[in-house]
């Protein structure tokens, strides 16, 4: 995920848009585990009140993370029934699976997997071991089709490890799940007190916060290039006009 958004490094772009599908295209675990995970953990799912979806269209898995979608137990026979409508009516129904019917979620999990964690430390260890070899000798191992590297492929290499090694503490944090959510509420009361209802526009927009978010997605993507950033400007901006307005 690091190396897709560094072309500085990564010059050719089909390795570029392969590094690009860890984020959400990697190979998922089994439902199964995921559903032990989350009975484990939150009561609402141990006691049925909310049930995971083996819903693939909601599912993606990254290097770190993976994402499910959920019901609540009021919404779980109506998931079926509605699906059942689309498909041909009650008699349908009456023949399905909850499991199998596909609806609309109630939300989604965010699962992190304790062996996951420990195969990725397992990985920067390696990672160390290689480049610590790397400076030593000059030379890669003896892996195929990594033993005849021409010099400035070897430089590259290592330029790229260093940056990997140096990420470690960073990218084991982002399995802590519950230390996300800790920041991600800070972050949502500090915006809240910030924009206010008398700081925002008529059109539900606050000027500086858009201004800074602007600078800030332009300082961050530079490296990935003007049509990356714009692309992601734009998105934001959508984003927010399609907002839904907030509950009550």
């Amino acid at each position: 995920q690091v190396l897709s958004m560094r072309p500085d490094l990564i010059k050719n772009q089909c390795v570029l848009q392969r590094l690009r599908c860890v984020q959400e295209e990697c190979r998922r675990l089994p439902f199964a585990e995921a559903e032990a995970l989350v009975a484990s953990e939150v009561e609402d799912f141990r006691e049925r009140r909310c049930q995971l979806r083996d819903w693939s269209q909601y599912i993606h898995a990254g290097s770190v993370a993976q994402v499910a979608p959920f019901v609540r137990e009021g919404n779980i026979t109506a998931s079926v029934s509605s699906t059942a409508a689309q498909l041909g009516g009650e008699e349908v129904a009456s023949d399905m699976d909850e499991a199998d019917a596909v609806g609309v979620p109630d939300g989604i999990v965010k699962l992190s997997f304790a062996k996951a964690r420990a195969t990725m430390e397992v990985d920067f260890r390696l990672l160390r071991w290689q480049l610590q070899w790397m400076e030593r000798t000059g030379h890669f191992t003896g892996a195929a089709g990594l033993d005849r590297l021409r010099p400035k492929h070897l430089g590259k290499l290592k330029e790229v490890w260093r940056l990997m090694v140096g990420m470690e503490e960073e990218v084991l944090k982002e399995f802590d799940m519950m230390g996300e959510l800790e920041c991600q509420q800070r972050g949502h009361l500090v915006i809240e007190s910030l924009v206010g209802e008398d700081m925002a526009s008529s059109s539900g927009e606050c000027a500086w916060l858009e201004e800074w978010r602007d600078g800030a997605l332009t300082s961050t993507l530079r490296p990935a290039g003007s049509m990356v950033t714009d692309h992601a400007r734009d998105t934001w901006r959508r984003a927010s006009q399609q907002r839904p307005d907030a509950a009550p």
